[in-house]
């Protein structure tokens, strides 16, 4: 799963979280987290992860860790996030096994034309299966690549997002705070002038009834 490496990132962690909880077997998966974000929220629900990585900040990002660890299982699917546009924000997940095989399938030799590119009309050196592989290789690599650049990206907008909702409210907080204290003030100066009659009205009193 990938997650921000850090808070105010809005509520796309939460969601990929619930998402991810939906999948999850703690009898029959191991959990690969990136991001310090999604490690904590893990922890909060009680679910303990195998493996933990940093989210790149940089623009390269060498998944070569990530292909060492997927490589050992049968099955792994990718929980990220993925870009809609600067206000729209989606949870997606992946089988990787299933990404591969669909964009790394060879075809049958017998119902392909002459014009691809197949053992009957290349020569594959060191070999087909060694092609196969490397070209199945580049795929994974490109795929967990573009996901985790997704997952940047929608991070980044859902950011915006919450920051710029914080501060539509924060400037009606401070407009009623300001309503608050006009009306507090207003109040205050109603009072000191209701003090202020009822001792006038007194000392009035006094001197009426006042005798030499």
């Amino acid at each position: 799963m990938i997650t921000a490496k850090g808070g105010l990132s809005g509520d796309i962690d939460n969601r990929l979280i619930r998402k991810f909880l939906e999948h999850y077997d703690e009898t029959k998966n191991d959990v690969l987290v990136i991001g310090h974000h999604g490690a904590t929220k893990l922890k909060q629900a009680h679910v303990d992860y195998t493996y933990y990585f940093d989210l790149p900040e940089h623009d390269y990002v060498n998944v070569d860790p990530l292909m060492d660890i997927t490589r050992r299982y049968a099955k792994s699917r990718i929980f990220y996030q993925n870009y809609i546009s600067l206000s729209q924000q989606e949870i997606k997940d992946v089988d990787l096994s299933e990404v591969v095989s669909s964009k790394g399938r060879v075809a049958d030799l017998s119902t392909v034309g002459k014009d691809m590119v197949t053992e009957k009309t290349y020569i594959f050196e060191p070999s087909s299966y060694a092609v196969a592989a490397y070209l199945e290789n580049s795929i994974l690599r490109l795929t967990i690549s573009q996901f985790i650049y997704d997952s940047r990206l929608a991070q980044v907008a859902s950011r915006f997002k919450a920051m710029s909702a914080a501060k539509e409210r924060s400037i009606e907080n401070a407009a009623l705070l300001h309503t608050e204290y006009n009306r507090s003030k207003r109040n205050q100066v109603d009072t000191r002038l209701k003090e202020s009659l009822a001792g006038l009205k007194k000392i009035r009193a006094g001197g009426a009834n006042l005798r030499f």
